[in-house]
């Protein structure tokens, strides 16, 4: 799950209009690799941008259940978004609603 928006201090030269920071919940976007998203980082989210782009990362609204973090994927004529980890189900755009487009990851991990 991407979690909900919460305020936090947005760094100016990571500012847009329109953005938003989601606290990452869950394990959906943890494919075991470097480039995992984990429970526990920081999303920031254009939701200006709502326009689906394949491979392009966006926060989405599941209908009546929260939040979550999804890459957008083109299969034909079709639009599915995915989950990394590869134990989460495929969504399809009728589930969900496009809340915006993460234009940075900030990860935080114990050392």
């Amino acid at each position: 799950m991407a979690g909900k928006p919460f305020e936090y201090p947005i760094p100016r030269e990571y500012y847009r209009p329109g953005a938003a920071v989601y606290e990452v919940q869950g394990d959906s976007m943890d494919d075991g690799t470097e480039r995992a998203i984990k429970e526990g980082d920081l999303v920031l989210v254009d939701t200006s941008l709502r326009d689906l782009r394949p491979g392009n990362l966006y926060v989405l609204e599941i209908i009546g259940d929260g939040y979550t973090l999804k890459e957008a994927r083109k299969v034909g004529d079709e639009w599915i978004f995915i989950s990394w980890n590869p134990a989460y189900e495929v969504l399809r755009p009728d589930e969900v609603r496009v809340v915006g487009q993460v234009y940075s990851i900030s990860r935080f991990r114990e050392v």
